[in-house]
């Protein structure tokens, strides 16, 4: 009799470890997925940013002094990162 009732306290806490278990699992995969996100984001930002930049590197050729403004322009960019 008394034997049932310790496998009955067995079986809720395998219960509950596979429901925090999961849990676990749902946030590992909502974690990853913001990450790819995140990774998505920066990435396709620095892609239009960088294209952007060339761009008007390239229009400001076209000015008096604009290869000065480039130069200025790309040690500013080399020294930054």
């Amino acid at each position: 009799g008394s034997e049932g009732g310790d496998h009955s306290v067995i079986n809720l806490s395998l219960l509950s470890i596979l429901k925090l278990w999961d849990h676990h699992h749902i946030q590992r995969n909502l974690q990853s997925l913001m990450y790819y996100i995140f990774q998505y984001i920066l990435f396709s930002g620095q892609f239009v940013h960088g294209s952007a930049g060339v761009l008007i590197l390239t229009a400001i050729e076209k000015h008096f002094q604009g290869s000065v403004f480039s130069s200025i322009g790309l040690c500013v960019g080399f020294y930054a990162s």
